[in-house]
């Protein structure tokens, strides 16, 4: 990084009027969180460039981490001016809005930017913490849900149909020639369950899950794969019961969760759908 500012730096005193010298010597400022002259640098690129929309926006990501949400609001508000088609723009907007106690506001720009992009986890994310504040515990758990499901859906591996069909015949063979162990099954038709769950067929995994769980009512992981097989199918209240029993089962199930799902951690949506575990 040292190496890149000193790169910059030469470059701009050869080319002062350069939108995008001043703009990348601003993003090498930012990373090395030398937040003050990411600022006035990109303050220049805006100043040489007024729709250089990347200036714009990261001029508001400095001036956030400075606290001046106002300031910060003003730049996303004429990046997205310039560019309304980013959904990362409005729940910028969203989040300075959230900061300063202006919750509507906030949960109007976390809108904008799921109807942009349906994947914006943070996004429904913002929601959840706008209904959580409210105490709507159903709209809680649809936004809840639906950070989980888009955090999971992009995770879901890309296998085509024939390897999947390969990958899960050969376990099923296994299955079959497995001894009479109950322990030995019981493992490998999780292994099956967590394999269908992650070829997006939540179906197959929930049957598998919902029959383990007639014989093994103590099992924590077979608790937490249904748990994540409901959320997948939208069975919301069913899903939160389901996690709640993992975590009493087994309270490191909460840590695996939270670490899966670190934005969760500490926010008010979280705090306000498990309070009653403990």
């Amino acid at each position: 990084m040292e190496e890149a500012l000193k790169a910059y730096k030469k470059f701009l005193e050869i080319d002062p009027y350069s939108a995008s010298g001043w703009y990348n010597f601003g993003i090498v400022h930012l990373k090395l969180s030398n937040i003050a002259e990411a600022i006035n640098n990109f303050e220049l690129a805006v100043a040489l460039n007024d729709d250089f929309v990347n200036a714009w926006y990261n001029l508001g990501v400095a001036q956030s981490k400075t606290s001046h949400f106002i300031d910060a609001r003003k730049s996303f508000f004429k990046a997205f001016e310039l560019d309304p088609y980013d959904y990362t723009i409005p729940l910028s907007i969203a989040q300075t809005f959230e900061a300063i106690g202006e919750y509507e506001k906030a949960a109007q720009y976390f809108n904008e930017s799921i109807q942009l992009n349906k994947a914006a986890t943070e996004a429904y994310l913002g929601l959840g913490n706008f209904y959580a504040r409210k105490n709507e515990k159903p709209e809680m758990i649809k936004y809840f849900a639906l950070f989980v499901k888009y955090s999971l859906a992009e995770e879901v591996k890309n296998q085509t149909a024939d390897e999947m069909d390969v990958m899960i015949s050969e376990m099923t063979i296994e299955l079959i020639n497995l001894d009479s162990i109950e322990n030995k099954t019981t493992d490998k038709l999780t292994e099956l369950a967590e394999l269908y769950f992650d070829f997006g067929r939540w179906n197959d995994a929930k049957e598998i899950y919902t029959d383990l769980l007639e014989k093994h009512f103590d099992k924590s992981e077979i608790f937490y794969g249904l748990a994540l097989c409901n959320l997948m199918l939208n069975n919301n209240e069913l899903a939160v019961k389901n996690l709640i029993a993992a975590f009493e089962i087994n309270p490191a199930m909460e840590k695996i969760f939270l670490e899966n799902f670190t934005l969760l951690e500490s926010t008010q949506l979280y705090i306000n759908i498990f309070n009653s575990i403990y």
